[in-house]
């Protein structure tokens, strides 16, 4: 279908699932601040089984973080009232790789529980998590880019007033013509392995998820 397909590490899975030798690095603190940052419940330990093993996995391996979004270079224009605004154009995620992934796993198990063919969709996504066959490819490499601009208004004393921003996105609509299809209960399938798929966007970031 496509070259260079990434999957999660065999390390990640089997830390989600207990099994293996557990990380170096100390869940007790690791795990409770990524956990904050992601959902603002430390709570979500509790539903999460050992998905946080994941998150510390994916942690560990700098190759793969995220490169977040900042506003280098921003444009600043005053109002006559002392009002001004910054604005800036890049490319860069929201969310660092460990939160995105553990807000999927929260997400899909929350899904998982329910009925009806989204409950099966994501059941298909937790089982190709655990069998080390979920497929993750980077949309950047299909043909997807995209670019955000990005405007801070702040008040004349330094506050913030308020932010906005817009995204140009080229070439989603021909990826999603290309390789996906939607089946009769509405759920999005991989053309050519009729397997359930997802798009998964992170600020600029698009990934491409197949299960």
């Amino acid at each position: 279908m496509v070259s260079g397909i990434n999957s999660i590490s065999a390390s990640s899975v089997s830390l989600l699932f207990g099994v293996g030798s557990a990380s170096a690095t100390d869940p007790a603190s690791s795990a409770v601040k990524l956990l904050q940052d992601a959902t603002g419940h430390t709570d979500d330990v509790m539903r999460t089984g050992n998905a946080i093993g994941t998150i510390i996995a994916l942690a560990s391996e700098p190759d793969k973080k995220a490169t977040l979004f900042q506003m280098k270079n921003a444009v600043r224009e005053y109002t006559a009232n002392g009002e001004y605004t910054e604005t800036a154009t890049g490319e860069g995620a929201f969310s660092s790789d460990e939160q995105m992934a553990l807000k999927t796993v929260l997400n899909e198990q929350e899904e998982a529980k329910g009925s009806g063919p989204n409950a099966v969709r994501a059941q298909a996504y937790l089982k190709a998590l655990e069998d080390g066959t979920l497929q993750s490819y980077n949309m950047s490499d299909m043909g997807v880019t995209s670019t955000l601009t990005k405007t801070m208004m702040y008040y004349a004393d330094g506050r913030v007033r308020g932010e906005a921003g817009t995204f140009d996105t080229k070439g989603k609509d021909k990826f999603i013509a290309d390789y996906i299809t939607i089946d009769t209960d509405g759920m999005m399938r991989d053309k050519k392995t009729g397997k359930y798929a997802s798009i998964q966007q992170n600020g600029t970031e698009f990934t491409y998820l197949v299960y």
